[in-house]
């Protein structure tokens, strides 16, 4: 049988027909454009603190006033984004690098190897994802890098058990069998053959993973565990405005803060829907 394929072009057309992760995605990179670009262009400061009162009103000059130290909140909502998405981003090519050769090796060579990596995979999540992140955080020092490497490490069972199902599904099929019986290395049959035709579902995941770890990073920013101040991230933009006072009579303290979040969160979900579908190959156009 002749093994069928999604082509590149056929899963773009599928994903610019889904309206709302086409939507996203413009969204999402006009977002990342900004984080980028308008630092340097605007010269924007988000550490030097005395620039006004705590939690001034906007102005013209501060278009979104100062926090609580009295920094530029605007610079600080746009160097948070910034510190948002690497961690989201990074944090996830962790749990990839880590749990998609595992996962591989697991589901192809099966037997003990097998038990053993699923096994590791089990201790890891049976751990309380939040409050075990929060005990090696308060260990290692709360930072963007140790969020980053912890949340990374921590994460990879899913990518693992995912991945294995489809190399499991997938290892037994006749091109794969063919690839065998001439002789192709295990590498090569894993890398040419498996792996293109197990992605997909992996691609799906990330992305979902992405919007994840960008809402753990702000929980744990907001209890005071993650990005410390004078660094900013959405997270502690929150948390720098916990007070009553300060949640009823200063929006323009956070609520841009949590406005980026929904924003972002949303935008990476519509896309994952609109790949999954997208990579679905009983999908019509």
């Amino acid at each position: 049988m002749e093994k069928k394929k999604t082509n590149g072009s056929t899963v773009i057309k599928r994903f610019i027909h889904h309206r709302l992760a086409l939507i996203g995605f413009v969204v999402l990179c006009i977002l990342i454009l900004c984080v980028v670009f308008l630092p340097p262009l605007l010269h924007l400061d988000p550490f030097t603190t005395g620039q006004g009162l705590p939690f001034s009103a906007p102005t013209n000059e501060l278009p979104l006033g100062v926090d609580n130290a009295g920094r530029d909140s605007f610079a600080r909502l746009v160097y948070g984004g910034r510190v948002s998405l690497l961690v989201g981003i990074l944090s996830t090519a962790i749990s990839l690098l880590i749990g998609v050769p595992l996962g591989t090796i697991a589901a192809y060579y099966g037997g003990w190897i097998d038990v053993l990596i699923m096994r590791v995979a089990d201790i890891f999540i049976s751990f309380p994802s939040t409050i075990f992140i929060l005990v090696l955080v308060s260990v290692l020092g709360p930072s963007m890098w140790t969020l980053i490497v912890v949340m990374g490490v921590l994460s990879w069972p899913e990518f693992a058990r995912l991945i294995r199902g489809s190399v499991m599904s997938i290892r037994k099929k006749e091109y794969v069998e063919s690839a065998r019986a001439i002789g192709s290395r295990d590498i090569r049959v894993i890398l040419r053959y498996i792996l293109p035709n197990a992605v997909g579902p992996i691609i799906v995941a990330a992305t979902f993973r992405v919007a994840g770890a960008i809402l753990q990073e702000s929980s744990l920013s907001f209890l005071g565990m993650g990005v410390q101040a004078p660094a900013a991230s959405w997270g502690n933009i929150l948390n720098g405005a916990q007070s009553i006072t300060v949640l009823t009579t200063c929006p323009w303290a956070w609520v841009p803060a949590g406005v980026m979040l929904i924003i972002t969160i949303c935008c990476i979900n519509f896309i994952g829907d609109g790949l999954r579908d997208a990579l679905d190959p009983r999908t019509r156009i």
